[in-house]
């Protein structure tokens, strides 16, 4: 048996040998596309991985800030907790202060309130006196003018009384006892009519003193308190104008100013 192969299969080894190339060549292809798919695939995953790690590092980088922020958004709150509360405590303060000054208040107001209803009763017992000082003092405004005429009459009288002395005097042939009897008589007549009159002056002026001039409604509602001491001291006129007035203390002490009413007679 010979190495050389027979002549007819020569041209089937050929053919095999050319089919397996083929088949090598084709699976070479199959493998460089697949390779090279993969080195593509490959080179994606690996730009994505870049990709992503930046992303993640933005994102870390993002979180970072935003933990500071929260840090510091954190410190000022803590801030702001503490001022608060700072302010809680003096808005405390105000308002223990402001219900001190409430209650003060209603102190003041229910003392207000007294002040005004006493104001009132003392207005209305100003109001009543006050009537009553005008009907006293229209009283003593006629006992003024029955006085005033009584002294008009006295003065006549006085007139007369001089008028018949003096011609008592020039008539011829009267008697010079019965001249200093009917003197002495007239003298004292003079004194008399004279303390009168003063004695009537001297109520006169009295009571002029003792009329209180009206006061205005005016002074009443706007002055209580000027109208409370203006009371008082009216009270203390009533009490010496109300009871009767002796005009013969003032009569019997002005009899001595006229002792030589005989001389002028």
């Amino acid at each position: 048996m010979t190495n050389d192969a027979p002549q007819d299969q020569q041209p089937q080894l050929h053919h095999h040998h050319h089919h397996q190339q083929e088949h090598q060549q084709d699976f070479k292809q199959k493998l460089e596309a697949l390779y090279s798919q993969s080195k593509s695939w490959f080179d994606r995953q690996k730009q994505d991985l870049e990709n992503l790690e930046a992303h993640q590092h933005d994102i870390n980088q993002i979180n970072l800030e935003s933990i500071a922020n929260v840090k510091a958004n954190l410190q000022l709150t803590r801030s702001d907790v503490a001022f608060l509360r700072t302010n809680i405590r003096t808005l405390d303060e105000h308002i223990d202060d402001l219900r001190m000054l409430v209650d003060k208040n209603k102190q003041l107001s229910t003392i207000q309130i007294e002040t005004v209803a006493q104001l009132k009763l003392e207005r209305a017992s100003l109001l009543a006196y006050q009537k009553t000082l005008h009907q006293r003092a229209e009283k003593l405004e006629a006992d003024l003018a029955a006085m005033t005429l009584r002294i008009e009459a006295l003065g006549r009288q006085l007139s007369r009384l001089k008028r018949e002395v003096r011609e008592h005097k020039e008539a011829p042939g009267h008697s010079t006892a019965t001249t200093v009897a009917e003197e002495d008589r007239r003298a004292q007549e003079i004194q008399r009519i004279l303390s009168t009159i003063h004695g009537y002056e001297a109520v006169h002026a009295y009571a002029l003193e003792r009329i209180p001039p009206p006061p205005p409604s005016s002074d009443l509602s706007q002055k209580p308190f000027q109208a409370q001491d203006q009371y008082r001291e009216n009270s203390n006129l009533a009490a010496a104008t109300s009871a009767p007035f002796d005009c013969r203390h003032y009569i019997d002490n002005s009899s001595g100013n006229n002792n030589s009413i005989r001389k002028h007679a």
